[in-house]
Protein backbone atom coordinates (compact mmCIF):
# COMPACT_ATOMS: atom_id res chain seq x y z
CA UNK A 1 0.00 0.00 0.00
CA UNK A 2 1.47 3.53 -0.81
CA UNK A 3 1.23 6.67 0.88
CA UNK A 4 -1.34 7.81 -2.17
CA UNK A 5 -3.77 5.08 -1.37
CA UNK A 6 -3.39 4.95 2.83
CA UNK A 7 -4.17 8.93 2.60
CA UNK A 8 -7.26 8.58 0.22
CA UNK A 9 -8.81 5.64 2.34
CA UNK A 10 -8.16 7.71 5.58
CA UNK A 11 -9.61 10.93 4.61
CA UNK A 12 -11.27 10.58 1.14
CA UNK A 13 -8.90 13.37 -0.37
CA UNK A 14 -6.06 12.70 -3.08
CA UNK A 15 -2.56 13.87 -2.45
CA UNK A 16 -1.71 17.04 -4.87
CA UNK A 17 1.04 18.73 -5.27
CA UNK A 18 -0.93 21.81 -4.05
CA UNK A 19 -1.76 19.61 -1.09
CA UNK A 20 2.11 18.84 -1.01
CA UNK A 21 3.23 22.29 -1.16
CA UNK A 22 0.90 23.09 1.57
CA UNK A 23 2.45 20.94 4.19
CA UNK A 24 5.69 21.85 3.13
CA UNK A 25 4.80 25.90 4.05
CA UNK A 26 2.84 24.72 7.28
CA UNK A 27 6.02 22.83 8.39
CA UNK A 28 8.47 25.74 7.63
CA UNK A 29 6.37 28.86 8.90
CA UNK A 30 6.44 26.64 12.22
CA UNK A 31 9.80 26.29 12.56
CA UNK A 32 11.09 28.84 10.80
CA UNK A 33 11.27 31.16 13.77
CA UNK A 34 13.21 28.84 16.40
CA UNK A 35 15.98 30.28 17.33
CA UNK A 36 18.71 27.47 18.75
CA UNK A 37 19.19 27.60 22.88
CA UNK A 38 22.57 26.16 21.93
CA UNK A 39 25.87 28.37 22.14
CA UNK A 40 28.50 28.23 19.69
CA UNK A 41 31.51 27.18 22.21
CA UNK A 42 35.38 26.11 21.06
CA UNK A 43 36.05 22.29 20.80
CA UNK A 44 37.72 23.22 24.53
CA UNK A 45 34.27 24.09 26.60
CA UNK A 46 32.87 21.37 24.66
CA UNK A 47 34.58 18.46 25.75
CA UNK A 48 33.30 18.11 29.60
CA UNK A 49 33.99 15.24 31.71
CA UNK A 50 31.13 13.14 30.37
CA UNK A 51 32.44 13.77 26.60
CA UNK A 52 36.19 13.24 27.28
CA UNK A 53 34.78 9.64 29.35
CA UNK A 54 32.77 8.81 26.69
CA UNK A 55 36.12 9.25 23.95
CA UNK A 56 38.59 7.46 26.00
CA UNK A 57 36.36 4.77 26.38
CA UNK A 58 35.97 4.43 22.40
CA UNK A 59 40.08 5.13 22.33
CA UNK A 60 40.60 1.96 20.06
CA UNK A 61 37.82 2.38 17.24
CA UNK A 62 39.13 6.18 17.19
CA UNK A 63 42.71 5.27 16.54
CA UNK A 64 41.63 3.22 13.79
CA UNK A 65 39.23 5.53 12.38
CA UNK A 66 42.24 8.36 12.41
CA UNK A 67 45.14 5.77 10.66
CA UNK A 68 42.46 4.75 8.21
CA UNK A 69 41.84 8.91 7.69
CA UNK A 70 44.96 9.11 7.47
CA UNK A 71 45.94 6.57 5.01
CA UNK A 72 43.52 7.79 2.86
CA UNK A 73 45.20 11.81 2.44
CA UNK A 74 42.70 13.00 5.28
CA UNK A 75 44.12 16.31 5.89
CA UNK A 76 41.69 18.24 9.15
CA UNK A 77 43.11 17.74 12.35
CA UNK A 78 41.88 15.64 14.64
CA UNK A 79 40.82 17.01 18.06
CA UNK A 80 43.14 15.62 21.23
CA UNK A 81 41.82 14.05 24.10
CA UNK A 82 43.56 12.72 27.05
CA UNK A 83 46.98 13.24 25.18
CA UNK A 84 45.61 11.60 21.99
CA UNK A 85 44.70 13.15 18.93
CA UNK A 86 42.77 10.92 17.33
CA UNK A 87 39.42 11.80 17.59
CA UNK A 88 36.82 13.40 15.56
CA UNK A 89 37.64 16.92 13.88
CA UNK A 90 36.25 20.37 15.16
CA UNK A 91 33.39 20.09 13.07
CA UNK A 92 32.21 16.53 14.02
CA UNK A 93 32.44 17.94 17.77
CA UNK A 94 30.07 20.55 17.29
CA UNK A 95 27.48 18.70 15.50
CA UNK A 96 28.33 15.80 18.57
CA UNK A 97 27.72 18.87 21.20
CA UNK A 98 24.97 20.37 18.79
CA UNK A 99 23.11 17.43 18.50
CA UNK A 100 23.31 16.00 22.15
CA UNK A 101 21.98 19.56 23.33
CA UNK A 102 18.91 19.26 21.21
CA UNK A 103 18.79 15.57 22.04
CA UNK A 104 18.86 16.71 25.88
CA UNK A 105 16.35 19.53 25.31
CA UNK A 106 13.71 17.81 23.23
CA UNK A 107 10.36 16.79 24.26
CA UNK A 108 9.79 13.44 24.90
CA UNK A 109 7.07 13.85 22.63
CA UNK A 110 9.25 13.88 19.84
CA UNK A 111 10.39 10.10 19.39
CA UNK A 112 14.05 10.22 18.80
CA UNK A 113 16.87 12.98 17.72
CA UNK A 114 18.64 11.60 14.79
CA UNK A 115 22.14 12.44 13.02
CA UNK A 116 22.37 11.70 8.73
CA UNK A 117 25.99 11.20 8.60
CA UNK A 118 27.87 8.82 6.43
CA UNK A 119 30.95 9.83 8.65
CA UNK A 120 33.03 7.14 10.68
CA UNK A 121 33.40 9.14 13.32
CA UNK A 122 29.59 8.80 13.99
CA UNK A 123 29.13 5.89 12.24
CA UNK A 124 31.10 3.37 14.00
CA UNK A 125 29.75 4.02 17.53
CA UNK A 126 26.30 4.92 16.50
CA UNK A 127 24.71 2.65 19.07
CA UNK A 128 26.82 3.95 22.12
CA UNK A 129 26.02 7.43 21.11
CA UNK A 130 22.52 6.49 21.55
CA UNK A 131 22.83 4.83 24.73
CA UNK A 132 25.31 7.73 26.12
CA UNK A 133 23.44 10.87 24.71
CA UNK A 134 20.21 10.06 23.92
CA UNK A 135 20.40 10.32 19.84
CA UNK A 136 20.93 8.02 16.64
CA UNK A 137 22.82 7.95 13.81
CA UNK A 138 21.52 7.02 10.50
CA UNK A 139 23.92 6.68 7.69
CA UNK A 140 22.06 5.61 4.62
CA UNK A 141 18.21 5.29 3.42
CA UNK A 142 17.96 1.72 4.89
CA UNK A 143 18.65 3.05 8.28
CA UNK A 144 16.66 5.87 7.99
CA UNK A 145 13.75 3.90 7.10
CA UNK A 146 14.57 1.56 10.28
CA UNK A 147 13.21 4.63 12.48
CA UNK A 148 9.93 6.15 9.87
Amino acid sequence: MNLQSMYSKSNGKEITQEFLQQKINEVIASFSTWKSPIEIQTVKDIITPEIEEFFVRHEEVFQEISEVKQKNGATTPRTEIAGKKYYPEENDMHLLHYTKSISELASKDIGVVLIASYDNDFTFISRSLEESFGFSVVRNPRTLSDWL
